[in-house]
Formats: structure tokens, sequence, C-alpha cells
């Protein structure tokens, strides 16, 4: 037999085959009727061609440098500052920088990123250090609007990542190039001025997406497919949310310290949810559990169980069961 050392013999074999074997129940076989060494095994030189470990490592290390190379590039080039235009009370128009993660070099596309005030804390994506002449000059933040492009040279602005608008005071007008709307992407948003309106062509909002926002509506896209935990938690300003009937995933607790919340549906016709005549909740429908409510909420007898937190810090208005 041959192993690491040797090299094991050379032989043939000869006989029948049948495609249909009558002794083994018709099966495909071959019947051996001779087995003949040709040649004799041997054993194997134990001597290294040192020309190949040489050329080997050489290659190694060559492949090393150019992934070291290509990750210090990638790295450089991961994030990059694009033009957004800023707008005072009066009407007119100042660009801006904003941040920008290049996610696929090969598919052009970006995300908007959030960057490390000087306390190494993760700030919007508007650097102020890069922006305060035009924001200085603007008056209030609160009477100023932020407007987002659809495409930054080649690279089209597909998603709101992490903390991305975090603390921003000023109205943020989003491209209809957006399809996501990451966690935190909006925490602690504090432009109480209007109502959001999201892009119709956005799909997930993640976990704390809108956390303690000051605004007082949200108008939902019919597009919606995903709803993370907590997206909406202590949006105390908040008066109406209605969810679209596409949505076929709503995380835990999205209305937590929402206590000003007065109206909640979801809209008729959704596969996974709905919201009992008059209740002001969002139930899980095949189960039958309440999954988030309002200070209005009504606790009906289609209801089977109450989820987790689903009630937490709201003072319920009216506590009755029907």
């Amino acid at each position: 037999f041959g192993d690491h050392g040797h090299i094991g013999d050379t032989g043939q074999i000869s006989g029948v085959f049948r495609q249909v074997c009558n002794k083994h129940n018709g099966e495909l076989d071959v019947h051996v009727s001779a087995v003949e060494v040709l040649e004799q095994g041997r054993g194997l030189s134990a001597e290294v061609d040192m020309t190949l470990v040489y050329e080997g490592f050489a290659l190694l290390v060559l492949a090393a440098l150019m992934t070291l190379l290509g990750s210090t590039q990638a790295s450089a080039q991961a994030y990059i500052w694009g033009d957004a235009t800023y707008v005072y009370p009066d009407g007119s128009r100042h660009p801006i920088k904003i941040r920008l993660e290049i996610m696929s070099s090969e598919v052009k596309w970006v995300r908007l990123a959030s960057v490390l005030d000087s306390n190494s804390e993760r700030c919007n994506c508007i650097e102020t250090a890069e922006n305060e002449e035009v924001m200085s000059h603007g008056g209030n933040p609160l009477d100023c609007e932020i407007i987002v492009p659809e495409y930054y040279k080649e690279y089209k602005i597909k998603a709101v990542g992490e903390y991305a608008f975090a603390k921003c005071a000023a109205k943020v007008t989003l491209p209809e190039t957006v399809t996501d709307i990451e966690d935190y992407a909006f925490a602690d948003y504090y432009y109480s001025g209007y109502g959001l309106t999201l892009p119709s062509k956005v799909r997930f909002l993640g976990k704390f997406a809108f956390y303690n926002t000051y605004f007082q509506s949200l108008s939902l896209n019919a597009n919606l497919q995903n709803i993370g935990d907590f997206a909406f938690k202590n949006c105390r300003n908040l008066r109406e949310l209605i969810v679209p009937k596409s949505v076929f995933f709503i995380g835990k607790a999205i209305t937590v310290g929402c206590n000003n919340l007065e109206r909640l549906e979801v809209e008729s016709g959704c596969a996974n949810y709905s919201t009992p005549a008059g209740s002001n909740v969002i139930m899980e429908t095949k189960s039958k559990t309440i999954i988030a409510g309002c200070k209005n909420s009504l606790i009906t007898s289609e209801a089977y169980r109450i989820g987790e937190q689903a009630f937490c810090d709201i003072a319920l208005s009216n506590t009755t069961l029907i």
C-alpha cells in the first residue's frame, strides 16, 4: 500500500462486467477473474527541494503584503465626504459636508455614517468642524433644513447608518433612494417642527431607529417591511402611528414610553398583524398577542395575551376590557 513515504504497487484487474447480475439481485457489477501486479511499489526519497521551499515562502510573504496593502487601501477608502444642502430660514441654500461609508464599490452604494466627536462619542454624519462656517450663520438650527441628495458622484445613498442624525436639530429631508434606516439612526433627534415622512422605498427600520425623538407625527411608507425592537421608544410627542399593511415583522415594545400616543393602528390587509376595531393596539394575529399599545388602548375579547413591555411606561387613560 502507498503512504506518505512510499509508492504502492501498480496492478491490473481483469473481470467480466454485468449490467444486470443474476447473482446479485440484478445489480450492476464486475466479477473479477484475475489480479496481476505490473510494478512493485518503492520507497520515496526524503530529500526536500529547498528551492521549492524558498519559492513557496516568498509567495506566502507576497500574499500577506498584498492582503495588508489591500486592507489598508480599503480602510482608507471606506469613508468619504459627500455633499448635502443646508437651507437657511430665508430660503438660501449652502453646501455642507456629510460623511458617507462605501458599502459596495462594485454596486456603487453608500450609507450616511456617524462621526466621533472630541469625546470619542458617536455623533451625526455632519461633523461640526467641517461645516462650522455654514451652520453658524444659519440662525437657529431648528429653523433650518438638511437636504440629502440621492447620489454623491456615482454612489447611490441607500441607507441611514447608526447615529447618522443623532442629536440633530435641523429638519432632515431624505432622498427617495434610501431603503434602510438602521439602529439608532435618529436617536435623540430633537427637531420638532414637522412630521417626518419616510421615503417611499424604505423597507427596514432598525432597533431604536427613532429613539427619543421629538416629532409629533411619523408617516410610515407603504413599502415598509420590518420594524425593529423599541423603534419608537420614548417618542413622547408622537400622537399617531399607522403601520402599513406591507409590514411582515414588528419587534417588541416599539411604543414603550410613547405616553402621548393617542392613535395606534395597523392597516387592514396586513398578513401578520391587526388592530381589533376601536382597540388602538397592535396585535399579532396568529397568536392573538398584543405587542404594542398606547394610552387610548382597549383590551378586547379578540386578544388572548399581552406581550412583553406592550404597555411599558404608558399611562392608560381607559383600562376597560371589552
